[in-house]
């Protein structure tokens, strides 16, 4: 935990970006932010239109008016415009369905090479979890106390035996 504070702001906020989630997520982001652009560029520049064609309307101008506009009052009209949550209901689902046609790709290519490499998907790599290690430490250290008990058992008697035997040549 000293080693933390010693780092320094900048040392710590280098080692957070360079790692790879960090990095992996900031280029998520940034083709997220991409591909947003193009398919709302497909939906209203190719989309809306067909639907605009068959509906007679551009679905962006749909809207429902609640007040009419008042001049004598100088007010604006206020109305719910549908037509917008129209579109950014497309633009989702094309969004998702697109993403959902890549992760099922890499998913397919993914099972292609586990296949290829042998791997079968009953085989899973075995994970402890944290009572799962602390049992086994403990083990390990149950054994290691009583191998050292054994040890001092016998240091003991070999002590007593060379303490008799001193004591056997003292009275000779």
């Amino acid at each position: 935990m000293a080693d933390e504070k010693k780092k320094g702001f900048w040392a710590e906020f280098k080692e957070f970006i360079l790692q790879g989630d960090a990095l992996d997520m900031a280029v998520g982001v940034v083709i997220g932010g991409a591909f947003t652009a193009i398919v709302t560029a497909l939906v209203n520049g190719l989309i809306n239109p067909i639907i605009g064609v068959i509906g007679g309307n551009d679905i962006e101008s749909l809207s429902v008016t609640l007040l009419e506009a008042n001049a004598e009052l100088g007010t604006n009209a206020v109305t719910l415009n549908y037509g917008t949550l129209i579109s950014a209901i497309i633009n989702f689902l094309l969004v998702g369905f697109i993403l959902f046609c890549i992760v099922r790709a890499i998913n397919k290519l993914r099972d292609a090479a586990k296949k290829a490499a042998g791997i079968e998907d009953d085989e899973e790599e075995v994970v402890e979890t944290d009572s799962e290690l602390l049992k086994d430490i403990r083990d390990l250290m149950k054994e290691r106390n009583e191998l050292d008990a054994a040890k001092a058992e016998r240091i003991a008697k070999a002590r007593a035996a060379k303490a008799k035997a001193a004591e056997k040549a003292a009275k000779e």
